[in-house]
């Protein structure tokens, strides 16, 4: 059978990747798996909706946030997490810009039109890139050459033919 489901976080060329990310939404997806939850200790104001999850022991969580981006999106979600006070049960591994969530049913679905809009948190820091420097030595046929590295030549000490004792 088939399912219905969608990605809240960001819209998306053809196919559902990083690079294909057109723009957000306008929300941000939040996924709760821990049996038990009290929903009622979310504060509400803050909230855009929520309702039962698809296996129906967590909750699926929608905040409303502008200026959100694939830079600033783990940011984003560490603050209104936190605010939120869901830091211990959101589920980690449905953290993902392009994450799926499939739409169930609730009949007790909660949706507040007035909630909180977030402002995205930027504080992307980029990963250094290192750039790895290789020396090109050329001498002459005959000469001494003398470096402070070790120069190979070839593998053989890395070659293990079973059988064959060295």
């Amino acid at each position: 059978t088939s399912l219905l489901a969608i990605t809240y976080n960001f819209t998306f060329h053809t196919k559902k990747l990083n690079s294909n990310i057109l723009s957000d939404t306008g929300y941000l997806y939040i996924d709760i798996d821990v049996p038990g939850f009290d929903i009622s200790s979310l504060d509400e104001s803050k909230v855009y909706a929520y309702y039962k999850s698809f296996g129906g022991e967590g909750y699926s969580i929608l905040v409303r946030v502008s200026g959100l981006s694939l830079d600033n999106y783990k940011s984003t979600l560490i603050s209104i997490v936190k605010e939120l006070g869901l830091n211990e049960v959101y589920d980690t591994g449905a953290a993902k810009a392009t994450q799926y969530s499939v739409l169930s049913y609730d009949p007790h679905i909660y949706i507040n039109e007035a909630s909180t809009v977030f402002q995205a948190v930027n504080n992307f820091v980029p990963t250094p890139i290192v750039i790895k420097k290789e020396e090109t030595y050329t001498i002459a046929i005959g000469t001494k050459f003398q470096s402070s590295i070790d120069i190979r030549f070839d593998n053989l000490n890395e070659i293990d033919v079973e059988g064959i004792v060295t």
